[in-house]
C-alpha cells in the first residue's frame, strides 16, 4: 500500500490542477485560456498528423545548438578568468555588468543584426545560457587548491597537462550540474 500512496497523490494534484484550470478557463472565458479538454484535443490532433513531433525536433535543435554555442566559450573564459587574476579583472566587471540585463531586452538588436530565422533564437537562448555557464566555471575554478596539481607539476606536466588532467577532472561536477540547470532554462527559452 505504501508505494501506492505517492502515485494517488501525483493524481489527486493532476486532477485539482485540471480542475483549477476548467475553473479559470471558464472564468475568463477568453481564447488566451483554452480549457484542458480543448487543449488535450488539440495535442492529439497535432500528434496524428505529425507536425507537433516536427516542432519538437527543431525546438530540440535550436536547443542543442545554443546550448553547444554557450558552453564551449563559457568554458574557456570561465576557466581563464578562474584560473588567472588578470584574466579575471579584465572579464568579469563585464560579465557583472552584461549578466543581469534581461536578455530579452536585446531581443530588438539581435533581431536587426540576425533575423527573424533560427539564428536569432540560437543566439538569444545561448546568451541566456552563457552568464551563469561562465560564472559557474569561473567560480569553481577559482575555488580549486593549487597544492593539488603539485604532483602534475612534478610528473613534467605543463599548462595543458594541468588543465586536462587535472583542473578540467576537478571542475567537472559543477560542470554537468551547469549543464543539467541550463537544460531547463534553455528548454524553456527555446
Amino acid at each position: 500500500m505504501r508505494s501506492f500512496a505517492p502515485t494517488l497523490r501525483m493524481g489527486i494534484t493532476l486532477l485539482t490542477l485540471a480542475l483549477l484550470w476548467q475553473a479559470a478557463a471558464a472564468l475568463v472565458s477568453r481564447p488566451i485560456l483554452p480549457p484542458p479538454g480543448e487543449v488535450a484535443a488539440a495535442l492529439v490532433s497535432e500528434l496524428a498528423k505529425g507536425t507537433l513531433a516536427r516542432h519538437l525536433g527543431i525546438s530540440a535543435a535550436r536547443v542543442a545548438g545554443a546550448a553547444a554555442s554557450a558552453f564551449l566559450p563559457a568554458l574557456i573564459l570561465g576557466m581563464a578568468a578562474g584560473l588567472s587574476g588578470t584574466a579575471d579583472r579584465i572579464l568579469s566587471p563585464a560579465a557583472y555588468i552584461l549578466a543581469p540585463i534581461p536578455k530579452t531586452a536585446l531581443l530588438p538588436v539581435i533581431l536587426l543584426f540576425l533575423g527573424l530565422g533560427n539564428a536569432s533564437k540560437v543566439f538569444l537562448v545561448a546568451l541566456i545560457l552563457f552568464f551563469p555557464m561562465y560564472l559557474a566555471v569561473r567560480d569553481e575554478c577559482r575555488g580549486l587548491d593549487s597544492s593539488w596539481f603539485d604532483s602534475l607539476k612534478t610528473l613534467g606536466a605543463g599548462g595543458g597537462g594541468i588543465i586536462r588532467h587535472g583542473v578540467l577532472p576537478a571542475i567537472l561536477p559543477r560542470i554537468w550540474s551547469v549543464l543539467r540547470t541550463s537544460a531547463g532554462t534553455a528548454a524553456f527559452h527555446g
